[in-house]
């Protein structure tokens, strides 16, 4: 993990908004890598602004999903179509109306329909805020190869010993995390590289 300090406050909200915006300001401060090979910051991130209130289940989320399944599954989404298809027009074609009009119908399904019809989604129900993290984590890296999760004051949420279950599960994954602060932490985490900017604009 890396953590990355700016203690002037003035400096350290310009830097979070530009970095929430994805507007490159990373790259001025430093160079992030992975394995030897340089992370692009736009390319690669999640950016977290507030660990706490994650959406594994966004829109964006939902359909990068849908794709993934169906690329490892499209022979029995095929037949789940099928079956559903017949079952429709067996049901509509038992519909009589008593005014002696008769029903005509039309079913079209797609992929996405039964995603939709069977409310596939990512489990969120009783998972804890670090199990809440580490599962967003490793969705935004598998469905966009996403390599660096930039997080906001990680030290405001979570203890030490949690921080380095996250920390461990990510590394696991091949995830670096880059935690910003305003102030510097007391204690530095077990392979936690630290960069200070004070208030004078120095690093060190």
């Amino acid at each position: 993990m890396i953590t990355l300090v700016i203690e002037n406050t003035t400096r350290f909200r310009d830097y979070v908004l530009r970095i929430f915006a994805k507007r490159g300001c990373l790259e001025e401060l430093l160079t992030l890598s992975q394995d030897l090979k340089e992370l692009d910051f736009d390319e690669s991130a999640t950016v977290v602004e507030n660990p706490l209130i994650l959406d594994l289940n966004s829109k964006q989320n939902l359909n990068a999903l849908s794709r993934v399944i169906k690329r490892s599954y499209m022979d029995d989404i095929k037949e789940a179509v099928s079956k559903i298809e017949e079952a429709l027009v067996e049901t509509v074609g038992k519909i009589r109306l008593d005014f002696g009009v008769e029903l005509t119908s039309e079913v079209d399904l797609k992929a996405e329909d039964v995603f939709k019809i069977a409310n596939v989604r990512f489990e969120e129900d009783g998972v804890s805020p670090v199990e809440r993290l580490v599962r967003y984590l490793f969705i935004e890296n598998e469905l966009r190869g996403n390599e660096l999760a930039v997080i906001l004051s990680l030290r405001s949420y979570f203890s030490e010993s949690e921080i380095e279950q996250i920390v461990a599960e990510a590394r696991y994954r091949g995830i670096t995390i880059l935690d910003i602060e305003n102030r510097a932490p007391s204690n530095l985490l077990p392979n936690e590289k630290r960069l200070v900017i004070d208030n004078d604009l120095c690093f060190f």
